[in-house]
């Protein structure tokens, strides 16, 4: 996987392409920093910050603008439209705008996640365990081996993105 700065997004693994739209990366340069602006694309995020942990990034209502700090490490999956709820076995209208810690999602599958998936772990195995992770949420069995896609996800999450900018900081 090439780790280099910038957002790329992966084909899920065949067996997972029913529930999850794509995998994704975003790697921020030291030094610089990263704004970009979400759009809402009716999907569910599931994410891995290094130095963070696991959070799940609930529908948006609006454009979301995000910034993130120099060195940022990130790893996601993101849920097809419909299938986040069913995976993390709760309604999507409770996590509407909002980046809640997986930790801080209750005693169900989603909350033993915090272990799986510490702040600590290398970027690598942590884009494997989400992968892991999403098959096992989903009825749609393990995954196999990932490969990157080209293009994007789809055309509208490839506009999820609007704007993104790095600046100096």
């Amino acid at each position: 996987m090439d780790w280099a700065p910038g957002y790329r997004e992966l084909a899920p693994p065949a067996a997972l392409r029913a529930s999850v739209s794509c995998l994704w990366v975003a790697v921020v340069p030291p030094g610089q920093y990263r704004s970009t602006v979400v759009l809402p694309d009716a999907c569910v995020d599931l994410i891995w910050e290094q130095g963070k942990g696991a959070y799940v990034a609930g529908p948006d209502t609006g454009p979301a603008p995000v910034t993130s700090p120099p060195g940022t490490i990130m790893a996601g999956v993101r849920f097809a439209p419909g299938a986040g709820g069913p995976a993390l076995r709760m309604p999507m209208s409770a996590l509407l705008d909002q980046r809640v810690g997986v930790g801080d999602l209750g005693s169900g599958p989603v909350g033993g996640l915090a272990r799986l998936l510490p702040e600590s772990l290398d970027p690598e195995r942590a884009l494997r365990m989400l992968t892991e992770v999403a098959g096992a949420l989903t009825d749609d069995g393990p995954p196999t081996r990932w490969r990157p896609r080209r293009p994007g996800c789809s055309a509208a999450r490839r506009s999820r993105r609007t704007r993104s900018r790095t600046t100096s900081g």
